[in-house]
């Protein structure tokens, strides 16, 4: 019981029980707590495992485990304006097969056929981003997909993802 006061109530009772207790003064307002704001920092976090086997005529057969890690953080708007800015980052934990970016990179073995999924790190979405008026404008690079990314898009099926350098402007 919060308060002890005792009330008469006549509403729905039977004789001979007219008094019952009360769980909240009723001539007090219960205090609220107040409400936590927002944090200013919105940690992002995106961890993907993919494998792809192929055998491919005149290749040895391969098999490609790779995971993906996208690590950001977003800010909150003030006065219109936000920030975000990723990182993105794939690991090679099964590396038989020639990921094609050159032989200094990691995996790379001419014998076996191309999965264009390189052991990376690399800055993946930096932008600015103002709302306002109807408008939003985005600068800086970012993500872009139109047209179910038919000719513009991130490859979202390959862990390193395509960004752009752009300016975006959308009125609504």
């Amino acid at each position: 019981m919060v308060a002890g006061k005792t009330i008469h109530s006549h509403a729905g009772q039977s004789a001979g029980h007219g008094r019952h207790r009360a769980l909240i003064d009723p001539g007090t307002t219960p205090s609220t707590p107040p409400i936590a704001a927002a944090p200013w920092l919105t940690p992002m976090l995106d961890i993907r495992a993919r494998y792809e086997f192929a055998d491919v005529e005149h290749k040895d057969p391969f098999n490609a485990l790779t995971v993906r890690e996208r690590l950001g953080v977003q800010s909150q708007a003030w006065n219109g304006l936000s920030a975000l800015v990723e990182g993105e980052f794939t690991e090679v934990a099964g590396a038989d097969y020639n990921a094609n970016a050159g032989p200094l990179d990691y995996p790379y073995d001419r014998a076996n056929s191309t999965i264009p999924d390189p052991r990376n790190a690399e800055l993946n979405q930096e932008l600015l981003q103002y709302e306002g008026f109807d408008t939003t404008e985005k600068a800086g690079r970012q993500r872009l997909i139109y047209d179910n990314a038919a000719f513009i898009g991130n490859v979202g099926w390959r862990q390193n993802e395509q960004t752009f350098d752009a300016i975006f402007i959308s009125n609504r």
